[in-house]
């Protein structure tokens, strides 16, 4: 019979397992910045993290996986680096043979978003906001985990950004642990449509008058010429 041990897993011990296959996205809505961190890892990539006191060696898939499975709540991803109580809420955890999905989802807002515990793991982190704009700028060792993709998006568009990779209005950029510099603007309000037609229909405007002053001007001069 398998006897269970309690396995204390680290802060974010779950992205260290499954490192580029780690997606962590932030939405930046209106009133709300929804954060989910998505993770696909295998029972052999979960053991390998699992300190060797926990695990007994002649252990099979399915006594590990009754291990994962019983112990999984001890996964505590935190939402802020000043408050260990507040922590991503797990909204799906899958399987498939001896593969696992997960999903853990936070929503922020634009007041508590500087201290996102994401965000402050990078050596540099600057936020700024200005009238048009939440400027953010991250850089330097990722002193958490390493090697994942942060996605960044938002209702109203993303600016500035330095990503090389944008794919749907989304833009993407890997994370490592020693070297990073990543640059994004979130607009504050979507470009004024209304003022922008009324000024395209002025300078059309202000073109057919020059345009048919010109048209005038020659008739004139050709029927004087006549």
């Amino acid at each position: 019979m398998l006897i269970m041990k309690k396995v204390i897993l680290a802060v974010f011990l779950i992205i260290v397992l499954s490192g580029c296959s780690t997606q962590v996205n932030y939405n930046f809505k209106k009133d709300v910045i929804e954060s989910t961190i998505s993770v696909d890892f295998t029972i052999d990539e979960y053991f390998d993290e699992v300190s060797s006191e926990d695990v007994d060696e002649n252990m099979n898939n399915s006594q590990k996986e009754e291990m994962l499975l019983n112990n999984k709540s001890s996964i505590i991803l935190n939402a802020f680096n000043n408050n260990n109580e507040i922590e991503y809420e797990e909204v799906k955890f899958d399987k498939n043979n001896y593969n696992y999905s997960a999903l853990y989802k936070y929503d922020y807002n634009y007041s508590n978003i500087i201290n996102s515990y994401l965000f402050n793991c990078f050596e540099n982190f600057k936020y700024e906001e200005d009238e048009d704009y939440y400027n953010f700028e991250l850089s330097g060792k990722y002193t958490c985990n390493n090697k994942f993709k942060l996605n960044i998006s938002s209702d109203f568009g993303i600016d500035n950004s330095n990503s090389i990779e944008i794919k749907n209005g989304v833009h993407s950029f890997d994370i490592y642990e020693n070297d990073n510099k990543i640059i994004f603007s979130v607009r504050k309000h979507r470009f004024d449509n209304v003022n922008t037609t009324k000024t395209i229909r002025i300078v059309a405007f202000v073109i057919m008058v020059i345009m048919l002053f010109i048209t005038f001007v020659c008739y004139k001069i050709a029927k004087n010429n006549s």
